[in-house]
């Protein structure tokens, strides 16, 4: 049972690492922000901060999960 458990958490430890690399490679490309319309300048300015907050926080938390808790 305790490898099992083990087993699962480092899975969910390197699912959580893909998930916060692949967020910082969309925030850094900027998939899936329409950058056609340039007008609305203030929306995608915000847009653009918020997915780089989620994938800085992802990636705090990931490397945060990987260090042995005492």
């Amino acid at each position: 049972m305790l490898k099992q458990n083990k087993a699962l958490t480092y899975l969910l430890r390197f699912i959580a690492t893909l998930t916060s690399l692949f967020t910082i490679f969309v925030g850094y490309f900027g998939w899936g922000i329409d950058h056609i319309d340039r007008s609305d300048w203030h929306y995608f300015h915000l847009t653009d901060i918020m997915m780089y907050l989620i994938a800085f926080l992802l990636l705090v938390a990931v490397i945060w999960m990987w260090f042995p808790k005492k």
